[in-house]
């Protein structure tokens, strides 16, 4: 997950924002983008923060990682977690709560936007 969010940051200084998964075609169930389905956070890999897509090892429904980029409202920023279906287990990875830590809150130091 620190992989993950130290591309997002790069992603963000580069650009003014982080991708909206409705932007670049990953608009799993509610919006979510889910490594467990193909093509997860495909705007890091095509412009070249990551070199393949990140999964869990085992990537499956029971576990994997979700990402998803609230536009507005009080849960604005960035939500990234990791999500362990079996006991309900999520684990989310931000700046203020760094990996370990359970929070309910997206990280609002990123901003959303459109990738093209």
């Amino acid at each position: 997950m620190k992989t993950i969010y130290t591309a997002l940051v790069q992603y963000d200084l580069d650009n003014g924002f982080v991708a909206i998964t409705r932007s670049y075609g990953e608009h799993n169930g509610g919006g979510w983008d889910d490594s467990n389905v193909k093509g997860f956070m495909t705007f890091l890999v095509d412009d070249g923060y990551l070199p393949v897509p990140v999964v869990d090892p085992i990537n499956d429904d029971t576990y994997r990682y979700q990402y998803f980029c609230y536009e507005s409202g009080s849960r604005r920023g960035v939500t990234l977690k990791y999500v362990r279906e079996s006991d309900g287990a999520q684990v989310r990875y931000s700046r203020d709560f760094p990996l370990g830590d359970v929070n309910t809150d997206s990280d609002s130091y990123f901003s959303c936007g459109d990738h093209s």
